[in-house]
């Protein structure tokens, strides 16, 4: 082996380390950054605006609400005590209230 096959085969091993190195670097930055990112909001369907003509409520059924059965559906807080017909029901097994 001469001189100059001996620098071809040490440049060529070193380029080659770094050549896999800056890859491996890149693609590693790119995974952490795609997991460092918090994920998007859920919107549960609860949450949705009813976008739909055909849901439009009857005459007088507006009337009817609450304020606090109107809060309860909008996402508020859910009534403190259960009703009573509620509890009376038997449930399934491997179900809870």
């Amino acid at each position: 082996m001469t001189f100059s096959g001996v620098v071809q085969f040490v440049l060529g091993a070193v380029l080659g380390i770094a050549i896999l190195g800056m890859s491996g670097l890149a693609a590693g930055s790119y995974f952490f950054n795609q997991l460092s990112k918090n994920p998007d909001r859920p919107v549960f369907p609860e949450e949705k605006p009813s976008t739909s003509k055909d849901e439009t409520p009857a005459k007088g059924q507006d009337e009817q609400q609450t304020p606090a059965t109107e809060s309860n559906q909008a996402g508020g807080k859910p009534d403190p005590k259960p009703s009573p017909k509620a509890e009376a029901e038997p449930l399934e097994p491997g179900a809870y209230r």
